[in-house]
């Protein structure tokens, strides 16, 4: 499969792009405007038992209240409809592999990757026959209240068909159930999987068997991608540290060996996942940056628990029946707010990112390479042919082919291989889907550690606060329990012999309550200590949870102002952008040391500089420039450090190895080679060569003050400094973009046409928070809570005569600002302060 070509393509899909070349012609021609909303209406259904309100507040977020948690449902669907009926089709076209069938040719190869992952039509089925009765009803509910809207569009285009279906083609369509599980599957994944890189650290280990031979290049692959690093900050950290061993504690490798031909194809298929990725990120389902502070009564100013948190773009709901009650932001098209509050609790959720997928290799049949070896006989593999639909070309069919383990994504030929992967959540996600439900439903710690005990297969750090006061959280998940002598980090033998034994029960999965220090802090770090690796993200001593912790530790009591303090700093160090960034503290011994045999006064200055810097990325007089020279000089040395440490010996695995899994490495990397014997996991091999460390960090600082020299031209290093980051809302306008970005992949990820029609900037100055921003405080007397998004607003609904709906652009310069709007959840004041009200009825014969 072509992966260059989806590259280039999965970057042309932010915004719409295909339709904005279309409406790029008429923008400047059009009388833009915003719909005049109805304040008050009426629709029926013959699906509902009982009648629903919708109460829509001054920022459009609807208030579901119903008697029934199915009646209630099919309001969530219909209003997920009304806001984000262009997201959820792309979704579901992303999650099937229907792309190409609208944008052509170009993402076959996406299209292609995607159904080799995906369910066919009878495992979703499956799926959702095997849920319980009630929440059954409820998703079931919600396509229905979907398909209501959709037909309303059918009969009503001008008033309610968005307009990217008129630039796209595409007629509009019922969503099926198997269609919204698909998407919620895509969601899933996407924030509940990790792993699946075994092939690449393969390749990187025959890499250096060839370059070393066996022993050196094992103590190597041990020491880039170590199975644990103790100096990482854990959620449930005990405080204990003990320094790892790494060649004792490593497992026995495997010696899977990938041909020639075989590694161009794991080279190709690595590439397609990172361009997979970034397509399915483009349509407003973005992983990255879920921080969480839960402030405990104790240390809380108000004595009631406080929760800040950071995550993903999404819409927010309210949904209340005289049973339930929740409120908070869900991703479409999962309808669940699992982060949020009501009058009892609050949950909010941080991705787990332990290893849940794996890879394994099988031995085929050479003389028929669709039969494969599995304790002891041969096995015929399931086979079907995938057709897929090519706007302006042919239909393009190939095959798909599953074993015991999973489908299969790569075959080596002349090795009589054929790799499958496995995922722990398999066939698992409507449960997930049900037990988010459920988790909303409950009312204290106590009910919602039971709710978790009976299991929760999405991977992620669940964190809580009650109305009691009790605080804590818990790693959720399908944990493997991998066979004895399986390296977690290199394809599984597959013929048996090492095949998962189970998976850990839930209620031995980390967990912390009331900690004796009065909070918890979560941001993607590791779940607890002594936590195994594999081939998913890995922590270090450099992550970006040491922020947070010296903001908590300098406050005795900690107010809500605190915590819009707290937010405005962290987002400042931009940790939640660049995942490699931390403070140049960590290196001021090794930098002081180069200092004092540098010659170069520049280069002295350098170190000064970079050592005076606080970390943070500050425009405090406004001028466009971040105020210190220190930023810049930083950020620019830690890559030339690790390249001159590591690539003489490794080239450029170094960084290759962290593209491939969301928390990279590379920072701690460096550190725990530049504290040698004094490191928790010391390293096995001489990365310096023989040389003294500080001459090299004093080599990596001149190459950075030569580099910088060049884009400056100036001698005076104090006037280095960085123009400020802009954030683009759609990927594609960052090609040509004349704003200054921080990552060419920071953007919204948007997905429709208000930029390009003007509702909404092109670009904004980028504060490096997340993107929903939310504040909490867990008491019945405060039915509130505080939270932000930037992409916009609520909706981002276009009509076909170019007129927006208001809520497409009102929050976007309040998230930047890094200010909050107030969500109110008591009755009295939605139906005293609701902008609009729809009455759903259901149909009387």
């Amino acid at each position: 499969m072509g992966s260059s070509v989806i590259k280039k393509t999965g970057i042309g899909l932010t915004g719409i792009l295909i339709v904005l070349v279309g409406i790029g012609a008429y923008v400047y021609f059009i009388q833009r405007g915003y719909i005049e909303p109805e304040l008050n209406r009426e629709i029926s259904s013959a699906a509902l038992q009982q009648k629903v309100d919708v109460y829509r507040d001054g920022y459009g977020i609807p208030h579901i209240f119903g008697e029934s948690l199915e009646d209630v449902y099919f309001a969530v669907g219909y209003t997920m409809a009304e806001e984000r009926l262009t997201q959820v089709e792309l979704i579901r076209r992303t999650a099937k592999g229907e792309l190409a069938e609208i944008f052509g040719p170009k993402l076959v190869d996406y299209d292609k990757w995607s159904r080799s992952r995906a369910y066919t039509q009878e495992e979703l089925s499956t799926m959702i026959a095997g849920l319980h009765d009630n929440p059954r009803k409820a998703f079931l509910a919600m396509v229905k209240g979907l398909n209501h809207y959709i037909q309303e569009a059918v009969d009503h285009p001008d008033e309610k068909r968005p307009i990217e279906f008129d630039f796209l083609g595409i007629e509009l369509q019922p969503f099926t159930p198997e269609d919204i599980l698909s998407g919620i599957t895509l969601i899933l994944r996407k924030f509940g999987s990790s792993g699946g890189t075994e092939l690449t650290n393969q390749a990187f280990l025959q890499a250096l068997v060839e370059r070393y031979g066996n022993d050196t290049a094992q103590l190597i692959f041990d020491d880039i991608l170590p199975l644990a690093d103790p100096d990482a900050h854990a959620i449930a950290d005990d405080s204990k540290r003990t320094r790892l061993h790494q060649s004792s504690n490593a497992v026995s490798m495997s010696r899977t060996q990938l041909s020639a031909t075989a590694l161009a194809a794991s080279a190709e298929f690595r590439e397609q996942t990172l361009a997979s990725v970034d397509v399915v990120s483009q349509f407003g389902i973005s992983q990255g940056a879920s921080r969480t502070i839960v402030i405990g009564p104790e240390r809380s100013a108000t004595g009631n628990p406080l929760i800040l948190q950071g995550t993903a773009d999404g819409r927010e709901i309210h949904i209340k029946t005289p049973e339930f009650e929740f409120a908070g932001l869900t991703v479409p098209p999962m309808g669940i707010p699992l982060q949020g509050k009501n009058m009892h609790i609050g949950t909010v959720v941080t991705t787990g990112e332990r290893d849940t997928i794996d890879i394994f290799a099988l031995q085929t049949d050479p003389d028929n390479p669709n039969r494969y070896r599995y304790r002891g006989q041969w096995h015929d593999m399931e086979l079907r042919t995938e057709t897929i639909n090519v706007k302006g070309a042919e239909p393009v069919s190939f095959e798909l082919a599953t074993t015991v383990h999973g489908r299969v994504i790569l075959r080596d030929q002349e090795n009589n291989t054929a790799y499958a992967q496995r995922w722990a959540m398999w066939m698992e996600e409507a449960n997930v889907w049900a037990s988010a439900l459920e988790i909303l439903n409950v009312q204290s710690a106590d009910d919602l550690a039971e709710n978790l005990n009976s299991g929760f297969a999405a991977n992620s750090n669940l964190s809580y606060a009650d109305k009691n006061g009790h605080i804590g959280f818990r790693h959720t998940g399908n944990l493997p329990i991998r066979s004895p002598g399986a390296d977690p980090r290199l394809p599984a033998n597959g013929d048996g012999s090492q095949d998962w034994l189970g998976m850990t029960p839930h209620s031995e999965n980390p967990g912390l309550r009331n900690p004796g220090k009065g909070f918890i802090h979560a941001w993607n770090n590791t779940p607890a200590s002594g936590i195994t690796y594999g081939d998913g993200s890995r922590w270090g001593k450099h992550f970006r949870t040491h922020l947070p912790l010296e903001l908590i530790a300098g406050k005795n009591k900690i107010s809500i102002a605190d915590l819009k303090a707290f937010n405005r700093t962290i987002s400042a160090s931009f940790y939640s952008v660049d995942l490699s960034l931390t403070s140049p503290a960590f290196f001021a011994p090794y930098l002081k040391a180069a200092a004092a045999r540098m010659e170069d006064p520049q280069a002295k200055q350098a170190v000064q500089l970079m050592l005076e810097w606080n970390g943070l990325f500050l425009d405090k007089d406004g001028d466009g420039y971040y105020d210190h020279p220190g930023a810049i000089l930083f950020r620019t040395w830690l890559p030339t450090a690790l390249e001159t440490v590591f690539s003489d010996d490794i080239d450029d695995w170094w960084r290759k190895l962290d593209d491939d899994v969301y928390i990279p490495y590379q920072t701690s990397l460096l550190l725990r080679a530049l504290e040698g014997k004094q490191a928790g996991n010391p390293m096995q091999f001489d990365y310096f060569n023989g040389q003294d460390p500080a001459d090299l960090i004093a080599q990596s600082v001149s190459a950075t003050v030569k580099q910088l020299h060049e884009r400056f031209e100036s001698d005076d290093l104090t006037s280095w400094l960085e123009p400020v980051y802009w954030r683009y809302m759609v990927r594609e306008d960052m090609r040509d973009g004349e704003k200054h970005t921080f990552n060419p992949k920071r953007s919204t990820r948007y997905g429709g046409g208000a930029v390009k029609l003007r509702y909404l900037p092109k670009a904004f100055i980028d504060n490096g928070a997340p993107d929903w921003l939310s504040i909490m405080e867990i008491t019945p007397e405060k039915p509130y809570y505080l939270s932000a998004i930037p992409s916009g607003g609520q909706s981002w609904f276009i009509n076909t005569g170019w007129k927006a709906s208001p809520h497409i652009n009102d929050q976007q310069t309040l998230h930047e600002a890094l200010e909050f709007k107030t969500v109110h959840l008591d009755e009295e004041t939605i139906l005293k302060e609701h902008q609009t009200h729809l009455v759903i009825r259901p149909v009387i014969d």
